[in-house]
């Protein structure tokens, strides 16, 4: 499988940037704290068998999450999620669907002395699909979505995030008994009220 992040660039110059600029005090999501997030992720794969081309897939997800910081270090997270993807089987018809989900988190930020709070995170989800490509899909559940990353503090007031996170999936794209091991690359930003 490859995968291709021309986001990752832009996200890592963004990070230098604010980690140049020092503008937090010291790295931290203080108790009481509210996270407005997105997060966008992006994955193109090409599949072959014995050297021979299968065709490809494409995926452009976006989700738009509400944290709430318990604790210094312990964040409770909300996600509703969005994925368009496109599959292009070789020598066949090209078919595109649509998936509408939602992931609770536990996410653990870690105080640093700098503007970057390194986190981990742990959650399950469940996704719905609509679309030519999926007429009687199954209903896929994420158990367990596990990952990790650095958010690049902007002030007190917001940061840009990068992280990659494992995903199981059963049901996978809607087939039933289909399962799938994702990893995904993803870049957003938050707002911290």
């Amino acid at each position: 499988m490859r995968s291709f992040l021309p986001v990752s660039l832009v996200s890592l110059c963004l990070g230098f940037l604010v980690l140049g600029a020092g503008h937090a005090l010291a790295g931290s999501m203080p108790a009481g704290t509210t996270e407005l997030s997105t997060a966008l992720a992006f994955n193109h794969a090409g599949f072959s068998f014995e050297d021979e081309d299968l065709g490809s897939t494409t995926t452009l997800a976006l989700s738009v999450g509400v944290g709430q910081c318990v604790t210094n270090m312990l964040e409770i997270q909300g996600a509703l999620m969005f994925a368009h993807n496109s599959v292009s089987p070789e020598g066949g018809d090209s078919e595109s669907a649509s998936s509408f989900g939602f992931l609770g988190s536990l996410i653990v930020n870690f105080s640093t002395s700098g503007p970057m709070v390194p986190y981990v995170q742990g959650g399950i989800g469940l996704q719905t699909y609509s679309g030519d490509g999926y007429e009687g899909a199954e209903t896929s559940s994420i158990v367990p979505s596990v990952g990790g990353g650095l958010r690049f503090l902007i002030g007190d007031s917001a940061s840009i995030n990068a992280g990659l996170t494992y995903q199981h999936v059963n049901n996978a794209g809607g087939g039933e008994d289909i399962t799938a091991n994702e990893v995904l690359f993803t870049v957003g930003v938050s707002v911290l009220l």
